[in-house]
């Protein structure tokens, strides 16, 4: 993977076959790396499948990359033009933000040469100064309850910038169900 600023485009990642490509391509920067996770995440590739075609060693390192690559086209490009000072971190903290304050913190990352830290911390402001966040994060469970069909209760921890997924299950078959909603087989890991 490249980690100079690059002068060319973004690649752009249109479907699978551009996704694998792009990895088989091992010149490629962090936001195009970030597109092709996300574009194999959303056509059914597991964590396990992409760090094992990516060469990444962590599942969590392929779910930032899966989160960075859902940024707004305009967001990768700078980060792409930018990546002496825009790091895999900072995408992870600008995706976690609002999409309409995502540019101008990303802006404001590049004009200040922002920490990773002083972008999160920006996101926990923002977090408590969002009055809603509670009744938004209720509204999700609800959501995710009705998409996966199995109780769902999140929670805040008190510093208000991560939390739980709980997911009820009624019995072990109940179990497989949710794992393989997750993309995770337990039959594969006995």
């Amino acid at each position: 993977m490249s980690e100079y600023p690059d002068q060319r485009p973004i690649l752009m990642i249109d479907d699978e076959y551009d996704a694998l490509s792009a990895i088989k391509n091992k010149k490629i920067s962090a936001p195009e790396l970030a597109l092709a996770i996300a574009k194999l995440s959303s056509v059914g590739y597991s964590n396990r499948q992409t760090r094992e075609l990516t060469g990444l060693t962590h599942d969590y390192t392929v779910s930032h990359y899966k989160k960075a690559g859902g940024l707004s086209p305009s967001i990768l490009e700078l980060w792409h033009k930018n990546l002496h000072i825009i790091t895999l971190g900072h995408a992870r903290a600008l995706a976690r933000l609002p999409k309409n304050k995502q540019e101008h913190t990303c802006r404001e990352i590049l004009a200040r040469h922002l920490s990773v830290r002083q972008v999160e911390k920006l996101n926990s402001n923002t977090e408590s100064n969002a009055p809603d966040m509670l009744a938004h994060l209720h509204r999700l469970a609800e959501t995710m309850s009705e998409h996966i069909g199995h109780p769902v209760e999140i929670s805040i921890k008190p510093e208000g910038t991560s939390g739980k997924i709980i997911v009820d299950w009624f019995g072990f078959d109940d179990f497989d169900t949710v794992c393989n909603q997750l993309g995770f087989n337990p039959a594969d890991h006995v």
